[in-house]
């Protein structure tokens, strides 16, 4: 049995206020921050789980078995938004290596493809809204990914 004594969840900030005490934020309501007359965006993102080929796709010149690295090419983003989002590919080049980041792409509730060239082994896509008013509704994105060059199989 949950409590009902308040209708939304309460959350207590971690850093002290202005007056030296700390701050009592109420969820779920609106889509930014709003403390006395200082409004903040609230950052939102979520990422994919990994995206790769590991041995070449139907009709690829490459051999089973190959070691290929994964290409994205374009992402046709299906959002429903308020405000600008970006999108940022994570991943990296072998199982034990750093991650890498792109640079950030930055889209609008009216782009309708968002041409790239990046690759990596593994990757990750990451869609973020971290706007004043931003909000966002996820629909069916598209990828266009390929094989890319045959990775090395020595050290980076």
């Amino acid at each position: 049995m949950f409590s009902e004594v308040l209708p939304k969840p309460i959350w207590a900030g971690n850093v002290a206020n202005s007056t030296g005490k700390y701050t009592l934020w109420q969820h779920e309501t609106g889509t930014n921050q709003i403390y006395l007359t200082t409004v903040n965006a609230i950052r939102s993102y979520f990422e994919t789980p990994n995206l790769g080929f590991l041995t070449g796709t139907v009709g690829a010149t490459q051999k089973p078995g190959d070691n290929v690295w994964t290409r994205i090419e374009r992402v046709e983003p299906d959002f429903v938004q308020t405000g600008d989002m970006t999108l940022v590919i994570t991943g990296r080049g072998y199982a034990e290596d750093v991650d890498r980041e792109s640079d950030p792409y930055t889209f609008t509730p009216d782009t309708i493809k968002i041409d790239m060239r990046e690759q990596r082994r593994e990757m990750r896509l990451r869609f973020e809204s971290n706007t004043e008013n931003g909000d966002y509704q996820t629909g069916s994105v598209m990828l266009s990914l390929a094989t890319s060059d045959v990775r090395s199989t020595g050290n980076p």
